[in-house]
């Protein structure tokens, strides 16, 4: 019960109108990506039905990188994660939620952008939407993952989020493969996408569902999920021996 109030505070909070950044990042930016999008695909006239996804992808992937970034973060700068700390929820718990949340909200953008389209595009969004509703859980997998790990990684580093995160974001979408197939990346390139959650769930967009892919997807979303889970329990270790110490 606990953990659902806690989605629902997070959610309204992600919702709010008064949030005027995320606003945008949820319902003007994939307007904004599908305006460039038409724009290049009138140039060369090679527009194709799979790049609306894409768009999406990448309409979900900046909610995802600039939300979590704060999730931790945000506590810390407002004053509360002290008080987070010592309360009967674990950091934890907590944390899994805001990256539930903001993974669900990055879906909900990949689902706006497809909704979109037809202002811009000749497409039937019926069609876009039974196309890819087995990827959205894969999506979905990939998107909470990074946003848990994401959301650790960057309370290691307060004073320096945002540059972070506008330094991931064009870098994770190229290594993923959702510009351009991983099979045109560099070899070094293509290594180091592979531990990236990410570049399966768009591969199995791609190549469609099989189990290889199934398989990698999961696994490295796995990974991703305990690694952040060990630097939290090192994070909140080290914040209660300083705390301890009269220092924050």
């Amino acid at each position: 019960m606990k953990f659902i109030k806690l989605m629902l505070l997070d959610l309204l909070y992600f919702t709010e109108v008064r949030n005027k950044m995320y606003q945008f990042v949820i319902g003007v930016q994939p307007l904004v990506f599908l305006f460039l999008l038409k724009f290049m695909t009138s140039l060369s006239d090679t527009f194709q039905s799979s790049f609306i996804l894409s768009i999406g992808i990448m309409s979900g992937w900046a909610f995802v990188l600039y939300s979590s970034g704060v999730a931790i973060v945000g506590e810390r700068w407002v004053g509360t994660l002290e008080l987070i700390i010592h309360t009967k929820t674990s950091l934890f718990t907590i944390i899994i939620a805001k990256a539930i949340n903001t993974a669900l909200l990055g879906i909900g953008t990949i689902l706006l952008t497809i909704l979109y389209s037809p202002l811009f595009f000749q497409v039937n969004i019926g069609r876009l939407l039974t196309t890819y509703i087995v990827d959205f859980v894969f999506i979905f997998l990939s998107l909470a993952s990074m946003a848990f790990f994401l959301s650790v990684v960057f309370s290691f580093a307060i004073k320096n989020v945002y540059a972070y995160q506008n330094f991931l974001f064009f870098p994770i979408l190229i290594l993923s493969g959702n510009y351009y197939p991983i099979t045109l990346l560099p070899q070094w390139m293509s290594i180091l996408s592979k531990p990236i959650p990410l570049t399966w769930s768009i591969l199995l967009t791609q190549k469609g569902h099989t189990l290889s892919l199934i398989i990698c997807c999961s696994i490295t979303s796995f990974l991703l999920f305990t690694i952040g889970s060990l630097l939290l329990s090192i994070f909140s270790k080290t914040l209660k021996e300083t705390m301890a110490k009269g220092g924050f």
